[in-house]
């Protein structure tokens, strides 16, 4: 990057993750931080905002480049490296300068300690610790440990700094007792106290490490970044009371009850040491030199705190986390005590280089503060410079594998093909956030198309579309949407924006009420029914609507601009005017918001500043005849006569809310050649689809595979008997799925279907000349083994009436050689069938064997009735309880409180797959678990089959506790649960010769009658 370069002052780069104001505020106003507040008071402050995805790997990397991921290059904590591996993302993943490489460059010293998402540590003019280094906690200073080399650079360094590693010893009663007071209560070994000791002694480290370098080395620039309200905040913000809150509802006395006591203080705890920290950084750096205290994002208010999974690892909740952070600076030529608006993530990389003497020019996407420090209307640069589209086509072109079909796509690259899908999704939502949908809906329909059961992104594409100009295709995807999701608020979302096409305002006003009742995991939907709001002339719930989505996403220009009209017709003009101002300076650009805040300063009476508004407008658009229509108005009516939003001087000067907003796309080609490039992959695959199924059985044969081809059955070994084109034929398509059949394969038998979507593939078969599916087949794998395919059917009856009936049979045998061939194609080494033998009408197991497969696995099918079980089997464990044999620490539970691996290890000691399928198949609520204490001594899993019943595929029972009460609590527990569910009938599919007891107890006491055959078999496609 070529940068101008000039003497600069020192800069002191702080970072506290996830500090908010909301948080701070309470504790700036009891004293509690003077050294923030000191800050505060010696320079400017303001909310720092982050568009969306709030995914860590991409928004520090943009915090550190002044850049957009499509920039930077880094999409997700994982990548795929040059050898075809899933790798972690890293400092050599960024394909952009960050801001110490650029000072670098110009001979400025830099230290950089514990920047999020860096490492290995990168080689600065100066000395880089990376996050690596401070993740080793020690017990004391006699155990041994070993640090990463490759945590520090120069490597020479890392000798010399790990002395200022704090162990969990150093931690002593006085630094505990700040956190939780009455920790004594608490034993040592107590996890959440192990958790708070460890951060803490994380952040001595960070710390020590900080300071060593600013008092022994030069520096030109230090960054120094805490995870302390990060890290803790994770474990603790559902106990986070602040104190003028009331604690005395029965809801949260009842979650709180004992927890409150303990740890309410600890996220406060974690501010004030903080804040301790900060006044040493500030005094080592002296008065001359620049502080930026920053956090790129916080939590959302008190009502939406809850527990955060630490499974979920580093990737923030979209629904918890809010992209509105904190930014304090402090410059000497710069004004004291003064509110910024408008401060983006982007800035904080221009900014430390205006301050250290270099102007980066427009080479970066961020702007310096400085510029707009004392007139917060000025324009900022565009958002996003002329190079971005062509480094987001670099990365699109790059991550082909999700952005396509295609037949021989390697089931052994499902794990990488998952990885780029990922990143792919984020890539777009980075360009929607960033005000480029036109760039986002190519990518957004390949994806979607390639990837149909993507249901829950699917209102991203929806809304792209809808917002560009593409209502038809908008509305085409938003219907299978409403069916599928008809009872979540994806589906309610798309069955409200269907019904706001059609002009049914009141039916879109109740279906976004039901999706936000839900408390959807996207903000849009408030924005929207901001909107419905105000064409209903609701404007109080509108200002409820817009301030909510703020709240959520505080980016969104168009937001403003619809709370200011909400404030207005509510004739609220001082806030119409704030937030109309915000509109401005969230979108300068925009003739609508000067428009906005003209009327707003009109109803004031300012009406010079209200010409001046339109008059900026103009500007902006010369020919804009609602800009110039207001100039009109304003000299020729009074502000009393435009205040009656009944007149129609009122409706005339409105300017135009979304979704009339959304206008047509300024480039119409761009979609018709994404979906003729769409439909002619489609295409490709369907031609390479039938002729991989035309040489099926030689491709079988040549993999290895016995077919029993010599067979006199001619029936079963015809290979044009159940062949694509026999199917073609017979007027019939088989293909794959779309993203309009959701709502139909929806309805299949198919369980859990629109969960772990990188683990299947769908095929369907309906009639030419409708859409109408009569069956579908479903290959699954895992991404752990991808070359492991299980086949699942879902056949009925869709052909036309006036159609040539087809059979069922010959449906699921076209189809079942699709899935094949498909396999063959992608390199699959096993296929496992699973089907109900009775009830079959045609000899399936049979031309199954001259396929190749080998039986596998038998077990019969029992069906109890639930409520009758449930009577029964309590009704035993009462007697055993009376008897006083059931011991007082065991409790039943079920899969959705107790792990999922630890259930499936303890099937394992009977069942070799363990519980058989994927996570994603099972209903958790409806799985009973029995604990004796926190072990695992019964479990039973499985899945709804349908809304009458539940089908048990494992069951198993410690030997110890066989035979007695154990067995009648797993079955009468399941039964009450399901009963509850109103399925009245519970199936068990069960192996006699591994569970024979089982059956026995079944039968004699809970009246289990046997309805089926279950029949595994296997397809073995290891090439011989």
């Amino acid at each position: 990057m070529n940068t101008a370069a000039s003497p600069g002052r020192k800069v002191l780069l702080i970072g506290w993750n996830l500090a908010s104001w909301q948080l701070l505020n309470p504790l700036l106003d009891q004293g509690k931080l003077p050294h923030l507040q000191a800050l505060v008071e010696q320079g400017t402050m303001g909310n720092l905002k982050t568009q969306r995805p709030l995914l860590e790997h991409v928004v520090y990397n943009s915090v550190a480049t002044g850049a957009f991921a499509d920039q930077h290059g880094v999409l997700g904590p994982l990548e795929i490296g040059p050898q075809k591996q899933i790798q972690p993302t890293g400092s050599f993943s960024r394909r952009a300068d960050a801001m110490w490489d650029i000072l670098s460059d110009q001979h400025r010293k830099c230290h950089v300690v514990n920047f999020p998402t860096t490492g290995p540590a990168e080689k600065i003019n100066g000395i880089f610790v990376s996050p690596s280094f401070f993740e080793t906690v020690p017990g004391s200073y006699q155990e041994k440990f070993e640090l990463p080399r490759v945590s520090v650079h120069p490597e020479s360094q890392l000798e010399e700094l790990s002395q200022f590693i704090v162990t969990l010893q150093d931690i002593d009663s006085e630094i505990m007792s700040m956190f939780v007071p009455r920790f004594r209560e608490l034993d040592a070994a107590d996890p959440k106290l192990i958790q708070i000791g460890t951060a803490a002694a994380q952040t001595f480290s960070i710390h020590a490490t900080a300071t060593h370098l600013m008092e022994k080395y030069p520096w030109d620039f230090v960054s120094v970044s805490y995870d302390l309200i990060e890290i803790l905040g994770k474990g603790f913000f559902q106990y986070h009371v602040p104190p003028t809150t009331n604690t005395s509802t029965l809801e949260q006395e009842n979650r709180y009850r004992i927890a409150v006591h303990l740890f309410s203080e600890v996220v406060n705890a974690a501010a004030m040491l903080c804040d301790r920290l900060l006044g040493r950084l500030i005094e080592l750096a002296g008065e001359e030199a620049t502080v930026l205290l920053h956090s790129p994002w916080g939590i959302l208010n008190q009502n939406d705190f809850v527990a955060i999974d630490e499974e979920e690892g580093s990737d923030y909740l979209e629904s918890v986390y809010r992209g509105e952070g904190i930014f304090v600076m402090r410059e000497t030529d710069m004004p004291r005590d003064e509110l910024l608006h408008e401060i983006s993530f982007l800035d904080i990389c221009p900014t430390v280089l205006r301050s250290s003497g270099i102007d980066a020019g427009n080479q970066l996407t961020g702007s310096a503060v400085q510029d707009y420090t004392e007139h917060h209307l000025a324009p900022k640069k565009p958002s996003h410079p002329k190079n971005e589209e062509e480094d987001g086509a670099s990365l699109i072109n790059e991550l082909q594998r999700g952005q396509s079909l295609s037949f021989s796509d390697p089931f052994l690259e499902k794990p990488l093909r998952h990885v780029e899908i990922e990143n792919l999704w984020t890539l777009a939502a980075v360009q929607l956030a960033s005000g480029r949908r036109e760039e986002a809906l190519p990518l957004l329909l390949r994806l979607y198309h390639a990837n149909p059961l993507e249901a829950t992104r699917g209102y991203m594409v929806a809304e792209t579309l809808y917002r560009t100009g593409y209502l038809k295709e908008a509305v085409a995807l938003m219907q299978p949407l409403s069916i599928v999701y008809a009872d979540h608020a994806v589906g309610q979302f798309m069955a409200g924006f269907v019904a706001l096409n059609h002009g049914s305002l009141d039916q879109a006003k109740e279906m976004f009420e039901a999706a936000e009742a839900n408390n959807p995991p996207f903000p849009i939907l408030f924005y929207y029914l901001g909107q419905v709001y105000l064409l209903l002339d609701l404007p109080e719930r509108a200002q409820r609507a817009f301030s909510r989505f703020l709240e959520l996403d505080p980016c969104l220009p168009l937001a403003y601009l619809g709370l200011s009209e909400s404030y207005l017709r509510s004739k609220r003009f001082e806030e119409a005017a704030e937030s109309a101002l915000d509109a401005v300076g969230a979108n300068f650009a925009e003739p609508a918001m000067h428009i906005a805040l003209g009327r707003a300063m009109a109803q004031l009476g300012e009406n010079a500043r209200a010409k001046e508004a339109y008059e900026t407008a103009i500007r902006i658009s010369p020919n804009h005849k609602l800009a110039h229509d207001h100039l009109e108005w304003l000299e020729q009516y009074s502000n009393e006569a435009i205040r009656d939003s009944t007149k129609h001087t009122w409706r005339s000067l409105t300017p135009p809310l979304h979704p009339q907003m959304g206008g047509v796309s300024r480039n119409v080609d761009k979609i018709k050649g994404c979906i003729e490039e769409i439909n002619r992959e489609r295409n490709i695959f369907l031609d390479a689809l039938e002729n991989m199924d035309s040489h099926l059985e030689q491709e079988l044969a040549a993999r290895g595979v016995q077919a029993t081809l010599g067979s006199r059955d001619t029936e079963l070994n015809s290979s044009n008997l159940h062949s694509l084109k026999d199917a073609s034929d017979a007027g019939w398509v088989i293909r794959p799925a779309e993203p309009l059949d959701q709502a139909s394969i929806f309805h299949m038998s198919f369980a859990s279907i629109f969960t772990d979507v990188s683990e299947k593939e769908i095929f369907v078969a309906h009639p030419v000349g409708t859409r109408k599916l009569a069956g579908a087949v479903m290959l699954q794998w895992t991404l752990d083994q991808p070359c492991a395919l299980r086949l699942r059917f879902s056949v009925g009856k869709g052909a036309e009436e006036d159609s040539v009936e087809i059979p069922s049979e010959k449906i699921q045998m076209w189809l079942l050689r699709a899935a094949l061939a498909r396999a063959l194609s992608g390199g699959a080494e096993q296929v496992k069938f699973t089907f109900c033998d009775n009830f079959q009408t045609f000899p399936l197991h049979d031309r199954l064997l001259a396929l190749g497969f080998t039986d596998f696995k038998t077990q019969e099918i029992y069906q109890i009735n639930s409520e009758r079980t449930r009577d029964i089997g309590l009704g035993l464990l009462d007697r055993y309880r009376k008897r006083k044999k059931v011991p007082a620490d065991v409790r039943l539970t079920s899969l959705a409180e107790t792990s999922f691996d630890d259930a499936d290890s303890f099937l394992r000691q009977w069942f070799a797959d363990g519980v058989g399928d994927m996570p994603g198949e099972f209903h958790p609520p409806e799985c009973p678990v029995l604990l004796q204490g926190d072990r695992i001594i019964g479990c039973a899993v499985g899945y709804i089959k349908d809304p009458t019943t539940f089908v048990v595929t494992r069951i198993a029972v410690s030997p110890e506790y066989r035979k007695g009460w154990a067995t009648p609590w797993i079955l009468g527990g399941a039964s009450k649960v399901s009963a509850e569910f109103g399925r009245p009938s519970l199936e068990f599919v069960i192996d006699e010769s591994q569970y024979d007891d089982w059956i026995k107890i079944a039968r004699r006491h809970f009246l289990a009658e046997r309805t089926d055959t279950m029949r595994t078999m296997l397809l073995h496609l290891n090439r011989a």
